[in-house]
């Protein structure tokens, strides 16, 4: 076992409790943040027969994505002036509990609700509102076990669309992003919330903070709104910081991390990098504008990205940055990879397979799913269940290979 595979099994094992069955996906981007299921006994290819709906709820107005554990399906969403957040069974859509909380649903640029999606961590969640609610629950029965508010309790500073960063937890810390000049990054104990440590001053972009080994020391990585920077997770010692500003600090897209290298892309033809980065340094490899992530994270699978500049569906070397092929089918969509498959979201409600391969764009299925604008949701695919939702209604459809 090579130190760097040694390194990335240890995080492994320490991001979150192991999962209950095989592939679920218990946080935001699946057990490992980089948003790939290692799930292949999955129907990929939909025929013309219609896609079976197992289910289908309403969740209440929001961007939040679904978390999976132990046969149940979390998520959140808004009704009126309240943030409510499920636990459904998987099976059937059953709900099994819900907590709800006041947290105001205005919002003058009408992206109402949760953008964070839950984080599942054995017998405990983790949310965060847009407001800056940050509520530990019990997974099973949803009662309350400990929360905070990231604004009155730590000082974090509102942001112009609302805390996005969905809740990290690596080990016994919980980690998350308050954009507060004393403390912009707090570790809580996850268990109850006790406030472990907080420090540096960068103001919060709309990015989940992602895991990454520094040496032999657990730590992340966070892309704030003017910085990417790395911490050690067990006390916040700073590792490294560069500069690095997009309009408004719209900085929403996942890092991506590959060996001691991070990627980010964001919006507003801002662009990417691949950085080197270590103690005191982060150099770039290469930078340019092939990839503009706006909202939407990209996967790296087989040593290419995929992932969307703006408007346009785009795989891209992981070495050199340089484009293999874009395609403009999906409008600003979003995706997860599986196998050696992609499952994208398109903007307008429809969810599509295509080939994870550099060699040409080949979409193998798409079916129109929802009669909606925004669907920017990332969809999931956890145990032969494709979850999917839209502003308000979550659809589960069976994509399982069934035995004859």
């Amino acid at each position: 076992m090579t130190p760097m595979i040694r390194a990335a099994f240890l995080l492994s094992a320490l991001v979150l409790t192991a999962p209950a069955q095989e592939f679920d996906w218990p946080q935001w981007r699946g057990p490992l943040r980089d948003g790939i299921s290692k799930e292949t006994n999955w129907v990929s290819n939909w025929g013309r027969a219609p896609l079976k709906v197992k289910w289908r709820a309403n969740v209440g107005l929001g961007y939040s994505s679904m978390a999976t554990s132990a046969s149940r399906v979390y998520t959140m969403g808004t009704f009126g002036d309240s943030d409510t957040i499920f636990c459904l069974n998987s099976e059937n859509g059953q709900e099994l509990w819900r907590y709800s909380y006041p947290c105001s649903g205005l919002d003058l640029r009408e992206f109402y609700g949760p953008r964070c999606t839950p984080t599942v961590d054995g017998k405990l969640v983790f949310t965060l509102s847009r407001l800056g609610h940050l509520i530990c629950l019990n997974a099973d029965n949803g009662k309350l076990v400990w929360t905070r508010n990231i604004v009155t309790d730590y000082g974090a500073r509102q942001v112009l669309y609302g805390f996005s960063g969905s809740p990290l937890v690596i080990g016994n810390t919980l980690i998350v992003e308050t954009g507060s000049p004393q403390r912009s990054v707090i570790g809580l104990n996850k268990n109850n919330g006790q406030l472990l440590w907080g420090n540096g001053s960068n103001t919060a972009g709309y990015s989940s903070p992602m895991p990454m080994m520094f040496g032999a020391e657990p730590g992340f990585v966070m892309f704030s709104a003017q910085t990417i920077s790395g911490r050690i997770a067990k006390t916040g010692k700073p590792v490294f910081s560069r500069r690095w500003t997009t309009q408004n600090g719209n900085n929403i897209a996942t890092p991506i991390v590959w060996q001691n290298k991070v990627f980010v892309s964001s919006g507003y033809d801002t662009g990417c990098a691949l950085f080197e980065v270590g103690q005191g340094y982060a150099r770039p490899v290469w930078s340019n504008k092939n990839m503009r992530n706006h909202f939407s994270s990209s996967v790296l699978m087989g040593g290419h990205f995929y992932g969307f500049d703006e408007s346009e569906l785009v795989c891209m070397d992981l070495l050199t940055g340089r484009v293999k092929w874009r395609t403009n089918t999906y409008g600003e969509g979003s995706l997860m990879g599986a196998g050696n498959k992609l499952i994208i979201q398109s903007e307008n409600g429809q969810l599509a397979v295509v080939e994870a391969t550099p060699w040409k764009f080949t979409q193998v299925s798409r079916r129109q799913i929802f009669n909606a604008r925004r669907t920017w949701t990332v969809p999931v695919l956890s145990n032969g269940l494709l979850l999917t939702r839209d502003r308000s209604v979550l659809i589960c459809l069976d994509v399982s290979v069934k035995e004859e």
